[in-house]
C-alpha cells in the first residue's frame, strides 16, 4: 500500500543510521558534481583556461562526469533503500557502466525532447485554428492559456515516465540503456501522479536551496 508520509519517514530513518552519515555523502556528491561545475564554470568565465578548445573539452567532460555520478547517487540511494552496505565508494559505481550510463541519460533527455516537441506542434496547430475560427480575442486567450497548461502537463509527465531509469539500470547494469528506460516506464504506469506529489511535497526544500 502506497503511503507518502509513511515512506517519507523510514527515508528519514535510513539517513539517520546510515555509515557514514547521509549528509556527508551528500556532500561528497555536491562538491564533485556542483562543485566541479561551478568552479570550471569560474575559470572558464573568468578567462585562467581562455575561450579555446580546452574550455569547451573540459566543460564537456565535467558535464559527462557529472551523469555518471547522479547514476551512481541512485546507487547509493537504491543501496540504502534496501538496506544493503552502502557508502561513499556507492557514488562511483556507475563508472563500471559510463558509457550505460551517458547514453542513457542522453536516450532521456531525446526522448523528453521529441515527446515535448510533438506536444508544442500539437498545441502550434490547435492555436492556428482556433486564431482563424474565432475572432473573439478573449475565447481565444483562455483557449490559449487551457492549452498551454495541458502542455505543461504532458512536459510534466513525459519526464515522470523515465524518473525511474536510472534505478533500473544500477538495478541490473548489464540489461543496457534502452531496457532501463522500458523498465522505468513500465514502472511508473499509474504511479505518475504518486510521484509527482511525492516531489510536490519538497517543494519547501526546493525553495529554500
Amino acid at each position: 500500500m502506497y503511503n507518502r508520509k509513511a515512506f517519507k519517514r523510514e527515508a528519514k530513518q535510513l539517513m539517520r543510521a546510515s555509515v557514514p552519515h547521509f549528509m556527508l555523502v551528500a556532500l561528497v556528491y555536491c562538491l564533485l558534481t556542483s562543485g566541479l561545475s561551478t568552479a570550471v564554470n569560474w575559470l572558464t568565465s573568468d578567462g585562467t583556461l581562455g575561450i579555446g578548445a580546452l574550455s569547451i573539452f573540459l566543460t564537456i567532460l565535467v558535464g559527462l562526469f557529472s551523469i555518471v555520478m547522479g547514476v551512481g547517487f541512485s546507487n547509493y540511494a537504491l543501496r540504502l533503500a534496501r538496506r544493503e552496505e552502502t557508502g561513499i565508494g556507492s557514488l562511483f559505481h556507475a563508472f563500471s557502466f559510463a558509457g550505460r550510463s551517458i547514453g542513457m541519460n542522453l536516450l532521456v533527455v531525446l526522448f523528453t525532447f521529441l515527446w515535448s516537441l510533438l506536444g508544442i506542434v500539437a498545441f502550434a496547430a490547435v492555436v492556428g485554428i482556433l486564431a482563424v475560427a474565432t475572432e473573439e480575442t478573449a475565447v481565444l486567450v483562455a483557449a490559449v492559456i487551457i492549452l498551454y497548461i495541458a502542455l505543461m502537463v504532458l512536459i510534466v509527465v513525459i519526464s515522470l515516465r523515465y524518473a525511474m531509469a536510472s534505478f533500473a539500470l544500477v538495478d541490473d547494469p548489464d540489461a543496457g540503456a534502452m531496457e532501463a528506460i522500458r523498465r522505468s516506464v513500465q514502472m511508473m504506469r499509474g504511479y505518475k501522479g504518486k510521484l509527482f506529489v511525492l516531489q510536490l511535497s519538497f517543494i519547501g526544500w526546493e525553495l529554500l536551496v
